[in-house]
């Protein structure tokens, strides 16, 4: 039975109580059990005998229970008091914990990766643990003011960190620990849950924190035991095929994981810090639905433009923006489109982020001399009709790619400048003749991902004062009369108010005008003024639109496009 029937079963609440507390559930991330105790339609001893029932774990009164000292010590005080748990005993490779809901399998599931110990829960209420807490941690001299200081002239004595022996055995075999495997497996299904796009482990002098990318920020996601430390570096550089000893050289590596059916290539990144290893682990989906281009949130127009200009028969596409701007998704759904059976189409990236069938995909490697330069110049001995670049670097790349452009070749690629005229001034400032750049460059496109307002908890509201000075600022008196909306966090977008990202867009078609302009020496300025004069639509004003539209918020455009 679920808690709702057995509390209306026991009488505590009628089934209109329920019914009504189910559907406010649904608008917050609060838990059943705790809405009844904060409407005072239950208390909370009629929830933990519930939930006693409910899950079949014994209630016990946490005060009177025999506490030893050495299960104390398994769990850090901090941790105890922010997550509401205490260890009451460890007999066996067992180790009892009170818990008011022994249904959280996150925090029962972390301590026993921290300790190493099967856990068996027992259920009591959130005030008698706190209050628990509180008795047995300053008793056995565990609390927070407890602890023996070391002062001489103001200077705190806090220990030394020896250097642990880099004992590879030793290492692999911590590596290789059920909860050690177990805490690294559910940190990867928690990303991919969470649509992360990055996992990074940042070690710190008390413990090592955990945070997700998630549509393009991170998110604190928890804190793991220093004594984890060393054995998740294991687990992954085990995973990775990595150094295990290795603990003070960067390395990278790569692993395959399998999440709910969906394979993944995570890319590895481990350095050295202050206070241990820093790792960031890159999740790429070996096979992902490739977005349409219609699909990626750009304006009607712009995709009529961008179609026409991807479909000539040669000539040079650029797409720009910074790191994590939706670059490489664009250019891959670009080649979704340009990709059939009459059409030889080729790819150097670095790395190769997702694999596409009917296409051939290439790698730099820089070390034996495979440069983008390089491989471009190899790839035109090889018949093609369309060519990725993934990132245009150097005057060497950028002459090459120029040459296939002008000899029959649809060439598409990177650059990171902030707006779609700056990329001819980019181009000039790297060594290429201006020219040249008229006859091979068709277009440039900037383009930023702005995170779309949760439907779930989306509202109206009224920007501060301070903010709507800056939007006027921004924008000028467009803003007047538009309902501004935002998300005010729930269960759906983990409290951030956003779930979700789209592209916004600024096209620009090189035309004869701006060709001129271009060999006669014209600033980033002079030229945007002529591609607007000539129907360019900016990204600040794409991200008015989405704002009016109700899409995104203020915020949001400021915080991307504000340059």
């Amino acid at each position: 039975m679920r808690l709702g029937e057995i509390l209306v079963a026991a009488g505590v609440i009628t089934e209109q109580a329920k019914e009504e507390v189910l559907a406010e559930q649904k608008k917050t991330p609060k838990r059943f059990g705790r809405l009844l105790v904060e409407k005072g339609l239950a208390t909370e001893n009629d929830i933990a005998h519930a939930l006693s029932k409910q899950l079949g774990v014994p209630r016990v009164q946490p005060r009177d229970f025999p506490v030893d000292s050495e299960a104390i010590a398994l769990v850090p005080y901090s941790y105890a008091l922010e997550r509401a748990v205490l260890p009451l005993r460890k007999r066996e490779g067992t180790l009892t914990l009170a818990m008011y809901d022994p249904s959280d399998i996150a925090t029962s599931d972390y301590i026993a990766a921290t300790t190493g110990l099967r856990i068996e829960t027992v259920v009591a209420t959130e005030t008698e643990i706190m209050d628990a807490i509180r008795h047995f941690y300053t008793m056995y001299g565990m609390g927070a003011d407890t602890g023996a200081e070391v002062r001489e002239e103001g200077i705190e004595f806090a220990g030394t960190e020896p250097e642990v022996a880099a004992d590879v055995d030793l290492l692999r075999d911590m590596g290789e620990q059920p909860p050690v495997v177990r805490l690294i497996n559910s940190l990867i299904s928690t990303a991919v849950e969470r649509r992360a796009t990055d996992i990074h482990i940042e070690p710190g002098r008390h413990e090592v924190n955990v945070r997700m990318r998630v549509d393009g920020l991170l998110q604190h996601v928890m804190s793991i035991h220093k004594g984890m430390q060393l054995p998740v570096a294991a687990r992954i550089k085990i995973m990775a095929d990595l150094d295990i000893a290795e603990r003070r050289r960067s390395q990278d590596g790569r692993m395959f994981v399998s999440v709910a059916g969906r394979d993944f290539d995570i890319r590895v990144s481990i350095m050295g810090s202050q206070h241990g290893e820093s790792i960031v682990l890159r999740l790429l989906e070996k096979a992902p639905a490739l977005a349409d281009v219609s699909q990626l949130g750009f304006h009607p127009d712009d995709i009529a433009l961008f179609t026409t200009l991807a479909a000539r028969p040669q000539g040079m596409l650029l797409i720009t923006g910074p790191t994590g701007s939706g670059k490489t998704t664009t250019l891959y759904s670009l080649l979704n489109l340009l990709k059939d059976e009459t059409r030889c189409v080729l790819t150097v990236e670095e790395p190769i982020e997702y694999e596409i069938p009917g296409v051939i995909q290439t790698q730099v490697h820089p070390r034996i001399g495979v440069t983008f330069a390089s491989q471009l110049r190899t790839m035109l001995r090889q018949d093609p009709d369309v060519i990725l670049v993934g990132e245009i670097r150097d005057l060497e790349t950028a002459d090459t790619a120029m040459h296939a452009a002008l000899t029959g070749h649809v060439v598409l690629s990177t650059l990171h400048t902030n707006d779609a005229p700056s990329s001819i001034v980019r181009l000039v400032d790297m060594g290429v003749q201006p020219y040249l750049i008229p006859s091979c460059l068709t277009g440039a496109v900037a383009q930023r991902l702005v995170r779309r307002i949760c439907p779930a908890c989306k509202e109206a509201y009224e920007p501060s004062p301070a903010l709507r000075r800056e939007l006027t600022a921004f924008w000028g008196e467009e803003i007047e009369g538009i309902t501004f909306y935002r998300g005010a966090g729930c269960k759906e977008c983990n409290g951030s108010g956003y779930l979700g990202r789209e592209a916004i867009g600024e096209f620009m078609r090189m035309t004869a005008q701006l060709g001129e302009a271009t060999m006669q020496g014209a600033s980033a300025a002079e030229l945007k003024a002529i591609a607007i004069s000539q129907g360019m639509v900016t990204l600040q004003r794409r991200g008015l639109e989405k704002v009016k539209a109700g899409i995104t918020t203020p915020e949001e455009v400021l915080r991307v496009a504000h340059f």
